[in-house]
């Protein structure tokens, strides 16, 4: 019993206090100053971009959370395989594949639904140009997401209750701090994805890579993705997307049985 608290404590209420804190701190001081500057009103502080600020709080993070993540896999004896290079053309096709075959799916979504986020990262990418843009949301925050996603949260996880419960727990998780519906539905799918690839391969990296390439992937490709006009063109391209989803699986089941044998 006890070390199963410790393990609620160590691997998942002080790296998730972590991420929170600093969030909220960094939050605020970034509005402090853009009230201060002029640049937003207290009546409309929806204009305050909050992925830019996520990325400012995701710098700070990582000093904090790579060290401290290190020390709870030695604490708990946190099994990590060894990276292989070769496994990650699997991961990169997945995660390609995933990212265009849920983007155009949302699209069927009442137009009704506000994906602020999204209008972030393009009012970002039009600010500060791509190269910041892809700098923050494909490399910053994923790799801290994946951190305490991947890493504390479902190694935690695991230990107390096994990989589907791991699985269950940090996708559900990872959808809901989210704070917007579609967004939540894509971060639930792609939480289930990514820490399916994260128990194959036993390493973080994996879902690491994984993630970055998703969130370029939106980026890079999002005139193309939304782009698409008619629904016929758009289910030709999710079921293409989907058959590379579904060899990219097998591949990534098979390379995993192939290292157990």
């Amino acid at each position: 019993m006890k070390r199963k608290m410790m393990i609620i404590i160590d691997g998942m209420l002080i790296p998730f206090a972590i991420y929170v804190g600093i969030t909220i701190v960094v939050s605020y001081v970034y509005t402090t100053i853009s009230l201060l500057n002029g640049k937003v009103s207290i009546d409309n502080l929806k204009n305050i971009n909050y992925v830019l600020v996520q990325g400012i709080a995701s710098a700070f993070m990582i000093v904090i959370l790579i060290p401290l993540y290190r020390h709870f896999k030695n604490k708990y004896d946190v099994y990590t395989a060894k990276f292989n290079f070769g496994k990650v053309k699997y991961v990169i096709t997945l995660a390609f594949a995933l990212c265009v075959a849920s983007n155009i799916l949302l699209q069927f979504l009442p137009s009704t639904i506000d994906n602020a986020v999204s209008k972030q990262v393009q009012m970002m990418t039009e600010d500060y140009g791509i190269l910041v843009s892809l700098f923050i949301v494909s490399f910053l925050i994923p790799i801290v997401e994946e951190l305490l996603f991947r890493g504390f949260l479902y190694s935690g996880a695991s230990l107390l209750g096994g990989a589907v419960f791991a699985i269950t727990f940090t996708s559900t998780l990872f959808g809901l701090i989210h704070f917007n519906l579609e967004q939540g539905i894509y971060a639930v799918i792609a939480g289930v994805f990514l820490s399916y690839v994260r128990y194959k391969y036993d390493s973080v990296l994996y879902a690491v890579i994984m993630h970055l390439m998703m969130n370029a992937t939106s980026i890079i490709f999002s005139g193309t993705i939304y782009g698409l006009k008619s629904i016929r063109e758009k289910m030709f391209v999710v079921f293409i997307m989907l058959a590379i989803i579904i060899m990219s699986m097998y591949k990534i089941k098979e390379s995993d049985l192939q290292d157990n044998n």
